[in-house]
This record gives structure tokens, C-alpha cells and sequence, in this order.
């Protein structure tokens, strides 16, 4: 059964009261790409900073591989593809996440420069809640399968493969490609990844999922 995001704030204040951990509550919202991830992400935050809240909204696409990685690994094509991504390093940020005693960086990814960036959203040590939203978050393998489990409450967000299309199509037209070469990053690229993510994530473990079509 899916969920509607009205009243998310509150059942994830909820899950914080009850949660049994010291340092920052840890939000994790995944999905296929284009399915809506990060409006639900920055409304979460919102809502929760108007109830008194520190949270941050966070991403994980600022663990992709920079651009001259992809070409040394003939990945260029692939890009936004599970293993274009480091999740090892995504893993130590979540730990320092956890129990960082002082402002460290969390690196972000820039849609201008078509890159990582080290030096992207500073977090304070005392932040309450952090929304982290990707792709891969609930993936049940190796270092994905390890930071996973450091997410305190997890969030799945579905929506149908026709919306999804046409997102993805406005997206990739919005970032400079031909029509052409958009559909084509789409069938070779992105479908696949639609389909890897809903196969390979681990949604037993899902504390809810919600309807993308009500965001």
C-alpha cells in the first residue's frame, strides 16, 4: 500500500521520537530517477524546519565519478548507472554523518560544470534530521547494502513509467541535448537503471512507499 506525502512530517518526527540513537536522524528517500525524489526531499525539509527542526535536504549524486573517471572506465555512456557512482565514499560520508564531532562537507552534484563538487552543502555536528535522497539508497549489495543500514528511516517513491518518460526527456532536453540523443540516453541509460532499481533494492526493509503522482 502506498502512502500520501501529506502528514510525512509528522510520521518521521514520529519515527525520530521513538528512534533510539544519538547524533543526526538519517532520512533516506529512493526511487527511479525522475520519479519526484527531490521536491519530496526539500518539502520534508521545509515542513520540518517550520516545525522547529534543524534538517538539511542532501543528495547522492554528488558521488558520482567526475567526468575523467567515467572516460578512463569507457562509462561515459553510462553515466547515472549504478556502478558510475562510488558508493564506498558515499558509506564514509553517512558514517561521518552519524558521528561527526565538527562541520565537514557534503559534496554535491553541479548540473553546470556536469560534475561532482567536494565542497557542497557544510553540516554542523548538530543537525537533527538529514534528508538524503538517490537513487541506490536501498540497493542490498556491498557498499550500498552497508550504508543502508545507517538510514534510520527509509522512504521509496514510486511512480508509473510514462511519467518517469516524460520527465526524463524534459530533463535531459532542459540540459542541453538534441531530442534525439535525449530518447536515446533514456532506452540505453535510464530504463535500464528503472528497472535495476526496483529489482535490486531491498523493500522489505522500506518503512513506507509513496505515490509520486500525489507529490
Amino acid at each position: 500500500m502506498t502512502n500520501s506525502p501529506a502528514g510525512l512530517c509528522a510520521r518521521v518526527l514520529q519515527a525520530c521520537s521513538a528512534a533510539d540513537i544519538s547524533g543526526t536522524f538519517l532520512v533516506g528517500i529512493a526511487g527511479p530517477p525522475a520519479a519526484g525524489k527531490t521536491t519530496l526531499s526539500e518539502n520534508l525539509v521545509r515542513d520540518l524546519q517550520d516545525a522547529g527542526v534543524t534538517a538539511q535536504a542532501l543528495q547522492m549524486d554528488g558521488f558520482h565519478m567526475t567526468n575523467a573517471e567515467l572516460e578512463e572506465r569507457d562509462l561515459v555512456k553510462f553515466k547515472g548507472r549504478e556502478d558510475t557512482f562510488n558508493p564506498d565514499l558515499l558509506l564514509a560520508a553517512i558514517q561521518n554523518l552519524k558521528t561527526a564531532k565538527a562541520e565537514f562537507w557534503w559534496p554535491i552534484y553541479s548540473r553546470e560544470l556536469h560534475n561532482p563538487v567536494s565542497q557542497g552543502v557544510l553540516l554542523r555536528p548538530d543537525l537533527q534530521i538529514a534528508v538524503l535522497e538517490g537513487n541506490y539508497l536501498f540497493l542490498d549489495q556491498g557498499a550500498w547494502a552497508e550504508a543502508g543500514k545507517f538510514i534510520d528511516y527509509k522512504i521509496f517513491l514510486e511512480a508509473k513509467d510514462d511519467d518517469i518518460n516524460d520527465r526524463l526527456l524534459r530533463r535531459h532536453l532542459a540540459g542541453g541535448k538534441s531530442d534525439a540523443e535525449a530518447r536515446d540516453k533514456i532506452e540505453t541509460s535510464d530504463l535500464v537503471n528503472v528497472s535495476h532499481i526496483r529489482e535490486a533494492s531491498n523493500l522489505s526493509q522500506i518503512d513506507e512507499v509513496i505515490d509520486a503522482n500525489a507529490i
